[in-house]
Order: structure tokens, then sequence, then C-alpha cells
């Protein structure tokens, strides 16, 4: 059931405010709807849908193909024609992934982030992709987003906008700094940037201005307690916040200097990694399960379905939904279990999904399970066969004598 938060106050306000706002900038929002409208693009989390455009993941669909970047293993293509036997079509070990690193696909273009540096690839073919760019020196970053010619970048303390048209070298055009917080990730809407800070909650920076970032005010939620997701749809934010209870923050953002706490959804300590919303669906992704709720109310949010996977050891990380599929990106691998980076799930029917791949195998722990059984059995016969063996010849033993017994008497009768 919905309830009210209540938000920290600072000393700044709920919506502090260090710079004036010109309010001919603001983006005109409609008024915050409870149904979402039809989705007519391809929904996923690096896609830009209308004016809202995303940061990075791991994890591409595109008709046919899908694509994963992951520490260790490069960057890969799948084939999911049929998604009950995806396969392998290609792998690139160049450049080295790294555990931070994250992909953008956007007009045809790869976009990578490695340890400072963005390289960019030719992706018109996935299954012979060609670099044609790299720009390095660019920090440790948070995550990264492309909207048109302009890169977005977040650091911990910094969030940067460039210009870097038809892949000239990048102009920097204006940066913003704050060391009071961990900035996490970001989504932008229209003319501003709704930055995740890992312990307070979101920072509002109006980008209308591009060589001129301001701050707009921020949102601090349970200061100190971590919070790990941010998304945006249509003139609504949600936020994932671990305290007090795994709840899941529902903002009115239509008015970017009058921001609003709708409602707020108890989830039961599952720590949410992604989302993703079609229509009035919502997928909650943590890291063993898959959570699916009704959103068409906001003040009634509903579980209609969910999806685990209790045959598998898994990590998940981020995933897409395309037609009637979730692909869900999978990190869990070591060195006595087989690796299965790509999990896909059936949600034709929200209330029941079904797992479809990867089947069920024998790994190393099922070898183990059955070698130790194998053990065991063999441990318990090793004690009992002698037994039995010492018993079976008791018996045989006591009937002989027994028998003799009685044929003596007979004998001794006559």
């Amino acid at each position: 059931m919905s309830s009210i938060l209540i938000l920290t106050i600072s000393s700044k306000e709920i919506l502090a405010r260090k710079l004036i706002i010109d309010n001919s900038k603001i983006v005109e929002d409609n008024k915050t709807i409870k149904k979402f409208s039809p989705d007519n693009f391809l929904e996923n989390s690096i896609y830009r849908e209308d004016d809202i455009t995303r940061t990075g993941s791991t994890i591409f669909v595109n008709d046919d193909l899908l694509t994963l970047i992951e520490d260790w293993y490069g960057t890969e293509i799948y084939n999911i024609s049929d998604v009950n036997e995806p396969v392998l079509a290609k792998n690139y070990s160049a450049p080295d992934i790294d555990y931070e690193s994250t992909m953008i696909v956007q007009d045809n273009y790869l976009y990578i982030y490695i340890w400072h540096s963005i390289f960019v690839f030719d992706y018109t073919n996935p299954l012979s992709i060609v670099q044609v760019g790299r720009y390095t020196g660019l920090g440790d970053l948070s995550n990264f987003a492309i909207n048109g010619w302009y890169l977005y970048t977040l650091s911990e303390d910094n969030f940067t906008i460039y210009n870097f048209e038809n892949f000239s070298t990048l102009e920097l055009q204006d940066s913003y700094f704050n060391g009071t917080h961990d900035y996490y990730d970001f989504n932008i809407k229209g003319n501003y940037s709704y930055i995740l800070t890992e312990y307070e909650g979101f920072v509002i920076l109006d980008i209308s201005n591009k060589t001129n970032i301001q701050y707009s005010g921020e949102i601090l939620l349970h200061s100190g307690v971590y919070k790990s997701t941010i998304y945006i749809k249509n003139d609504n934010l949600f936020l994932f916040n671990f305290y007090p209870h795994y709840n899941l923050c529902l903002f009115n953002i239509s008015d970017p200097l009058n921001i609003t706490i709708m409602s707020t959804y108890l989830l039961q300590y599952r720590s949410i990694i992604d989302i993703i919303i079609r229509d009035n669906t919502l997928f909650l992704l943590d890291y063993n399960f898959l959570l699916i709720l009704d959103i068409s109310d906001f003040e009634q949010i509903q579980v209609i379905g969910n999806y685990s996977a209790p045959e598998f050891s898994t990590s998940f990380s981020s995933f897409m939904i395309q037609d009637n599929y979730a692909y869900i990106h999978n990190t869990y691998y070591g060195h006595f279990v087989s690796r299965k980076p790509l999990f896909i799930v059936n949600i034709t029917d929200l209330n029941s999904p079904l797992h479809v791949f990867p089947h069920d195998e024998f790994d190393f722990w099922d070898w183990l399970d059955a070698l130790t059984t194998l053990m065991l059995a063999g441990v318990i016969l090793a004690f009992t066969l002698p037994i039995l063996g010492v018993i079976t010849f008791l018996i045989v033993f006591f009937v002989r004598k027994k028998k003799k017994s009685v044929n003596i008497g007979q004998i001794d009768n006559q």
C-alpha cells in the first residue's frame, strides 16, 4: 500500500535554490497523469525516450542481436532470433572491458566507457564493429549519457557537458562541481538533469544553457542512507531508497522548481538495481529477482508477478525488454560454476513469467552433489555389508545347528 513519506528538511528547505531561475527556460510539461501513454519506441535503459535521456548500461537489444559488455569477457554479440537457443555470434576482446564499464548505442554508434576513456565504434553492422574514435582524460566516471552531439559525464562530484560535433575533439561546455555529494547516476528530462546521490537524494541542475549549468535545487531523502536507482517516465521520477524499509519513492517533477512526493511503496527488502517501465507496468530488478508491478494507479501500486532462478547462482546487473521478453545480464561466474551471462524470461503473462534460458545443466556443484551422494552411499554400504554378512552367517549357523540337533534327536529315538 502507498504511504506518505516525510522528506528530510535541510537548512536550504526541501527544494533549495542557490540561483534565480529564468522561468522562460523551463520546459513546458504536461501535468502528472496516472496512466502512461503507450510506448511507440524501443523501450530500454539507454535509448532516448522523447525528451528523456538515460545513461549507459551493460546490455543492449535490437531485433535479433543482443550486445553485452562484461569484465574479462569483452564485448559480446548474441543472436537471439531463437530465444530458446541464443548463440554467441561474435566476441570482441578489445578494448579491455573493466568492472565499471557501461555502454550506449545511439544512431548506429556504440559508445563504451572504459577507465577514463570513451571508445566510439561504428555499430552499423554489430558483427563487424570498427573503432572510429576515442576520448581520453575523462576521469573516473560514475556514468555518462549522449544526446545529439553532446556528451554528459558524471563523476562522484562533477557533472560535465562536452560538445563533440561530428566526432571532433571534445569541447568543454561547462561543469558543475559539488564536493558535498557522491553523485551516482542521472537522467535528463528536457532542460534539467536529475542527479542521484548515493546517500542524500537527488540534485536538480538547469542545463538549458549548456555553457552555464545552474543549480536549481535538491531533494534530501533520509540523508546518509544508500540509494541505487533513478528512473524518469513522463513527469514522474522513481527513486529506490534503502531506508527505512526498502522503499520505492515516486515524485512529481512536472514543475522542476516545485517537486512533490506522490507516494512510496514498500518492497520488502529487495535491493533494486535497475528499473524499466513499459506502459503501466513497472519492472524492478535486484541481484537475483525480477519484480513486476501494476502502476496504473500510483495510490494503489500492486505486485502482479515475479521471477527468480532458484536453480542457478545469479548476480543480475541490468536488463532490457523487447516485445514479450526480458533479457537479463548475469555477471555471476566462478572457477567451479559455468558462466551464464544471459537470462531470458517470457513475460507474455505478467502474472506468471516463464524462465526460457539458460537451460538447467549439470554443472560442477551438481556433479559434486552427485559424487558426495555416491561416496556417502559407499560409506554406508562399507559399514552395512559386513554387518549384514555377519548377521547372515549367524542366522545360517544357528539354523544349521538347530537342524543338526533335531536330526541327532531323531536318530537317538530310533
